[in-house]
């Protein structure tokens, strides 16, 4: 099988994501936080196009090897952690986009919903609802 992460933060190229990969409570992220979701507004198109290549060339290459593909990492930023300039939606709408963009290819037969739904990531790990949506996507296929 090919496993392959796949990170919008890749394509975005904000150089403050750096500072939240720090996860460090103490410092200040609006800078951060601001400048993620402009670029996200501005270039949101081009990212989602850049993402769907990214998951339909895994899917190519796997399939020329004849081997199942799928992600058990994804999919916004690589990390990421509840703070009070942090909000956890653009990171749901990135996996919503992305498991997507997944389930278009036959043999991507793994899926993660995100790389943060452990309890320790409250903020995401709370909304129920959320996951149950996305996870029964999954499975539905």
């Amino acid at each position: 099988a090919l496993d392959y992460h796949l990170w919008f933060e890749y394509f975005i190229k904000v150089p403050e994501i750096g500072q939240i990969h720090a996860l460090d409570a103490t410092l200040d992220h609006r800078n951060a936080s601001a400048t993620i979701n402009k670029v996200w507004t501005r270039n949101k198109s081009q990212l989602i196009e850049t993402m769907n290549g990214s998951i339909a060339k895994t899917a190519r290459i796997a399939r020329e090897h004849n081997i199942v593909c799928g992600n058990t990492e994804g999919w916004g930023s690589v990390n990421w952690y509840d703070h009070p300039e942090l909000g956890w939606d653009w990171i749901k709408e990135c996996a919503e986009i992305s498991v997507d963009a997944c389930l278009k290819h036959d043999n991507y037969k793994f899926i993660c919903t995100s790389n943060f739904t452990h309890p320790q990531f409250k903020g995401m790990w709370d909304d129920i609802a959320w996951h149950r949506a996305i996870t029964g996507k999954i499975k539905r296929g």
